[in-house]
């Protein structure tokens, strides 16, 4: 350690270059960190079994390791993350020294499932088999029946990202109530995102779990929320000339946004069971939130099939990527964001009299308008008369509910 620079805190003139991923002192949390950076090596990285070594960095073709890939590995609970740090244990600065390695660990996972640097600028999806095959272990080992355990907290945001880039695939996985996905035309009804790719199923339950817990955290919530809006809206843009797909995609959707809603109610009696007060105040601010990402997400155009969501409705980064239907250019993406999307918040705008904190008093109540008013201007795009509209609204109230109550009964069991 003679060459240890000198002067100030390891975590700010340490060997790393970022300085922001640790000193440097430990490789590992650099290595990933430049995985998160490099897509194609981040894909032979969490593909590719394992290599042994000798102490003198050659290859040990005879040796054998007690894990299977690095992937399974990195991703044990009980693995112990180095603090790559010389600060003084319990000080302020070796406070977060654990984090960085998860920290790293999310962002070579962006990588590997999107096939871009994870803070890409501007992001885009490249996505293939490959990266697939990587988000269906992620979402097998992150998600609210893994007997692995939760993930570190600072990788909840990435694996809200990611959770963002598959939206579509998370879609086509809930729709197969009773296995019924593929014979009753799933396939057809999603068809292709605009970057090519076509849908695959991680498994009704599994995709489920996976939102239930990534949508339990804040940030989490408003980041798949808000990429679930854009992708809903691309979806009935593309699908205004086939009435019948378009609402099987509706009512899919509503479900969808029941299951993000309750996760989230979920989240927060969790976080504040023991005070009601709190919990009151949460669900109002997550309505007011909901209100303002209805109306106020903004779309910077579609280029190679995805959609760029800018603003705080993107959750904790300043841009989220998020795959659209194929058929949707910019220009439509724009168009059926404001038309199939609900307009509560010019329409109720905000004042501190009873009658406007009524309207924000519950989560639920939002969520239900966030459900129900693409559905309605679909129906008014495609020509639905009054009555046909009336009889829809308890359909869509179903799917929605039938979302919730899914969540509703996995936190009974987890209870």
């Amino acid at each position: 350690m003679a060459n240890r620079p000198v002067g100030a805190s390891d975590l700010d003139w340490g060997f790393n270059p970022s300085g922001k991923s640790g000193a440097g002192y430990d490789p590992l949390t650099g290595v990933l960190e430049g995985l998160g950076h490099s897509p194609e090596a981040a894909k032979k990285f969490f593909t590719d079994p394992p290599t042994a070594y000798r102490e003198d960095g050659t290859v040990d073709k005879k040796a054998t390791l007690d894990f299977k890939s690095y992937f399974d590995e990195l991703n044990r609970n009980d693995f112990e993350w180095p603090p790559d740090s010389l600060a003084h244990a319990g000080s302020d600065e070796a406070k977060h020294a654990r984090d960085v390695g998860p920290n790293a660990l999310g962002h070579a996972l962006e990588a590997a499932t999107t096939g871009s640097a994870w803070d890409a600028d501007p992001p885009a999806l490249h996505r293939d088999e490959e990266t697939w095959k990587i988000m269906e272990k992620v979402i097998g080992r992150y998600n609210v029946a893994s007997e692995d355990g939760l993930p570190h907290e600072a990788m909840k945001d990435s694996l809200a990202r990611m959770g963002a880039a598959y939206i579509d695939d998370l879609n086509y996985s809930i729709m197969d109530w009773g296995g019924t996905g593929d014979e009753l035309g799933r396939g057809r009804i999603f068809g292709e995102s605009g970057d090519g790719s076509k849908r695959a199923s991680f498994g009704q339950w599994e995709a489920r779990n996976f939102m239930m817990l990534v949508a339990a955290d804040e940030d989490g919530y408003q980041t798949l929320s808000a990429a679930h809006q854009v992708y809903s809206a691309s979806g009935l843009a593309s699908l205004e000339d086939n009435r019948d797909d378009g609402l099987a995609f509706a009512h899919n959707a509503a479900k969808v946004n029941g299951i993000l809603d309750e996760s989230r109610s979920h989240g927060i009696r969790e976080e504040f069971k023991d005070d009601e007060t709190a919990v009151i105040m949460e669900e109002n601010k997550q309505a007011e939130w909901r209100k303002t990402l209805m109306t106020g997400v903004l779309t910077a155009g579609v280029a190679g099939g995805t959609a760029l969501v800018l603003g705080p409705a993107a959750g904790v980064v300043a841009t989220t990527v998020i795959p659209v239907v194929m058929e949707s250019g910019a220009s439509t993406i724009s168009t059926a964001y404001g038309n199939h999307t609900m307009e509560y918040l010019q329409d109720n705008e905000y004042k501190n009299d009873p009658r406007a904190l009524r309207d924000v008093q519950e989560l639920e109540r939002v969520g239900e308008r966030g459900a129900w008013s693409p559905v309605r201007n679909y129906a008014i795009a495609i020509g639905m008369t009054q009555a046909e509209q009336l009889a829809l609204n308890p359909e869509i109230e179903q799917s929605y509910l039938a979302g919730k109550s899914a969540i509703s009964s996995n936190e009974k069991v987890s209870a």
